[in-house]
């Protein structure tokens, strides 16, 4: 084998390319929230159900398949690259971080978000100003309206926290420190 032969360049072209589909996909989750939070009701709701869709139906598959081209590669290196390499060990210590960042807090929470999102749609729109006389009713934002700007901040954390960890492990792939 060796990283000269045409399996080794096949699977690290599918490496790379898993890497654009999957994690290009999801790196600007944090822009399309914005265009979410923006367009309040059934426009920003459609895009949040998107950028779900498309990240949990297509890029995570993608993204596992990163994983797993990288793992593949090694051996067939036939040498030239070892899991006993910092640059590689460090990286896939960092991917499973993020893996567990992912399933464990931000994917919850984004579900959470997009239940909230549902519920406030199905709400309607906010009973115009009641006249003269009437009650107005409850004052301030819905409860689901505060709770989702509370997991929009931490939605925020984790999607920047996953970004950086991309962008680590990019870096250490591209000057492999001993």
């Amino acid at each position: 084998m060796g990283v000269d032969t045409t399996l080794y360049k096949i699977v690290l072209w599918l490496h790379i390319l898993s890497a654009i589909v999957g994690l290009g996909t999801v790196f600007l989750n944090g822009v399309y929230a914005q265009f979410a939070k923006d367009r309040p009701g059934p426009g920003g709701l459609a895009i949040s159900e998107a950028v779900q869709h498309l990240a949990y139906n297509w890029a995570e598959w993608f993204i596992y398949l990163v994983f797993v081209f990288g793992v593949v590669l090694i051996p067939l290196s036939d040498g030239a690259i070892g899991f006993d390499e910092v640059w590689v060990s460090l990286s896939m210590g960092l991917f499973i971080l993020a893996l567990v960042i992912s399933h464990g807090l931000h994917k919850p929470n984004l579900k959470k978000m997009l239940a909230l999102q549902r519920e406030l749609v199905g709400m309607g729109p906010p009973p115009g100003a009641a006249s003269a006389g009437e009650a107005t009713g409850p004052k301030g934002p819905p409860p689901q309206a505060v709770e989702l700007e509370e997991r929009g901040k931490r939605a925020a954390a984790y999607g920047a926290s996953l970004n950086l960890l991309v962008l680590v492990i990019l870096g250490l792939m591209v000057w492999k420190p001993a």
